[in-house]
C-alpha cells in the first residue's frame, strides 16, 4: 500500500508540475499582448525627444517596428497551450489597427528627419564642391595659405561625411523597404549620390 501510495503521489506531483508550466508558458504569451498597452500609454513627443537627431536610432526603430508586427501580423486568432485556449482575435484587429497609425506616424517623422539631414548634406557637399572648384593653386586671387587649410579641414571632415552618406543610404532603403510614399520635395538620392561622387573625385 505505501509503494502505491508513493507511486500515487509523485504521479500527482508530476501533474501538478506540467500544470504549472503550461500556466506560465500561457502567462508568458499573455504578456506579449500586454505589452502593446504601450501604444496608448506613450506619448510620441517622448519617442522623438529620446532619439533627437541619431539617425541610427531612428533605424533601429524603423526596423524593430516592422518586425514587430509578426506577433499579430497574421490570419490565426487563437493560441493553443494543450487544452488550454486563449482566444485573441477581440484584441488583435484594435492592436493592428493601432499599431499601423503608430507606424505611419513615427515613419512620416523619420521620412521628415531623413529629408531635412539630405538636404543640409546636399547644400554642405555643394558649397564645398563649388568653392573647392572655384578657388585653385593657380589662381592668383586665391589665398594659398588658406586655400591649404581649407583643403585639410575638408579631408578631416571626409569620414564623418561618408558616415552620413551611408546613413541617409541606409534610411532610404529603410523607407522604400516599408513602403513609404515618397512626396515630390523629398531628396533625390540619385542626385545626391552624383554630387557626392563629384566631390570626392576632387
Amino acid at each position: 500500500r505505501n509503494i502505491i501510495k508513493m507511486i500515487n503521489i509523485n504521479i500527482l506531483k508530476n501533474c501538478y508540475q506540467s500544470l504549472e508550466a503550461k500556466f506560465d508558458e500561457c502567462e508568458e504569451y499573455v504578456k506579449t499582448w500586454l505589452s502593446y498597452q504601450v501604444l496608448w500609454d506613450i506619448q510620441p513627443k517622448n519617442i522623438y525627444d529620446r532619439l533627437g537627431d541619431d539617425m541610427e536610432k531612428w533605424q533601429q526603430l524603423m526596423n524593430e517596428l516592422k518586425a514587430g508586427r509578426k506577433t499579430f501580423d497574421n490570419n490565426e486568432t487563437e493560441k493553443i497551450f494543450g487544452s488550454i485556449v486563449i482566444d485573441y482575435s477581440a484584441v488583435q484587429s484594435k492592436i493592428n489597427n493601432k499599431y499601423d497609425a503608430w507606424h505611419k506616424e513615427i515613419m512620416n517623422k523619420f521620412a521628415l528627419q531623413t529629408n531635412d539631414g539630405m538636404k543640409n548634406f546636399y547644400r554642405v557637399i555643394s558649397e564645398a564642391r563649388n568653392h573647392l572648384e572655384n578657388n585653385s593653386l593657380e589662381n592668383s586671387s586665391t589665398d594659398i595659405v588658406a586655400f591649404i587649410t581649407e583643403i585639410q579641414t575638408v579631408k578631416n571632415n571626409l569620414k564623418a561625411w561618408q558616415n552620413d552618406m551611408d546613413k541617409y543610404k541606409n534610411s532610404k532603403k529603410i523607407l522604400d523597404r516599408q513602403r513609404f510614399h515618397f512626396p515630390p520635395d523629398f531628396t533625390n538620392m540619385d542626385q545626391m549620390e552624383s554630387e557626392w561622387s563629384k566631390f570626392k573625385q576632387i
